[in-house]
């Protein structure tokens, strides 16, 4: 079992993604292991992450492991079918097109072992906008330290999942993902989260997020203005009003993949 799994979903990222594993592995913690779960990228753009995944792997001894999916399916139905398959003490997930401070992991399993009652550690990151008609700029972005108190409050924007480190034994009580949609499902698991286990933020940025024109959250088809993410938000308003804590635990459990398909782990030489 690995102390520390970092979870990458991929599609179509092969030069970008280098440099977010290059930013992760800048840590003194040994036994962390890299997933990169591909979204079934073009041939093109999968054989470019395949050749990058083996010259890291060669050049640095770093434990990678890919895995491939026959069809496209979002990022959340690729971390419910990866999460099922492994075991590990911790896991975070990151961006393909992001980057990670040095030495990230390392304070936040520091700080998760010293108050072993934590679940999921998130931190402030560092929101950086690029290619678009404007300057490069970056602000700031923070949260309430207990995400629970900024609920009771009204605040939407609770934590930032990519900046987290989640203890992976509560997967056993939250299940994973929204596995019925491609767009949001963060915020429903972080919803669900804060009323079964503990979550707490540090004011510490340790996390880059790049906003690029082609993201997710950007695009004209799932972008924060678009019809399919207003919809979802819907869903979310609903689900903040109605959830509460002390339920039975079966209720905090995620809605399973509605989408059938095969994730391959492939060999790298």
């Amino acid at each position: 079992m690995s102390r520390v799994s970092v979870l990458i979903p991929h599609y179509n990222q092969p030069i970008l993604i280098v440099s977010a594993i290059e930013s992760i592995m800048r840590t003194c913690l040994s036994d962390v292991q890299i997933l990169v779960a591909d979204d079934h990228s073009s041939e093109d753009n999968y054989i470019q992450l395949r050749y990058v995944l083996e010259y890291l792997a060669n050049k640095t001894n770093l434990n990678i492991r890919l895995f491939r999916s026959d069809v496209n399916v979002g990022t959340y139905r690729l971390k419910n079918d990866i999460i099922n398959r492994i075991d590990t003490e911790f896991i975070t997930f990151h961006d393909a097109d992001d980057y990670s401070v040095p030495m990230r992991l390392d304070c936040l399993y520091n700080l998760m072992n010293k108050n072993i009652h934590i679940d999921i550690l998130g931190s402030s990151y560092i929101d950086f906008y690029q290619n678009f008609y404007t300057v490069n700029s970056f602000r700031i972005k923070k949260f309430y330290r207990i995400p629970y108190i900024a609920h009771q409050l009204g605040k939407k924007y609770l934590s930032f999942q990519p900046s987290q480190l989640i203890r992976f034994s509560i997967f056993r009580t939250l299940g994973g993902f929204d596995g019925t949609t491609r767009i949001a499902a963060d915020d429903d698991f972080l919803l669900r989260a804060i009323h079964c286990v503990k979550v707490r933020n540090i004011n510490r940025p340790l996390y880059v997020k790049i906003e690029r024109e082609s993201s997710l959250t950007t695009s004209s088809v799932t972008g924060f203005q678009s019809e399919t993410r207003l919809n979802y938000i819907k869903k979310l308003n609903q689900l903040r009003n109605t959830i509460k804590s002390n339920l039975p635990l079966s209720d905090y459990m995620n809605k399973p993949n509605d989408v059938r398909f095969h994730l391959n782990e492939i060999e790298l030489k």
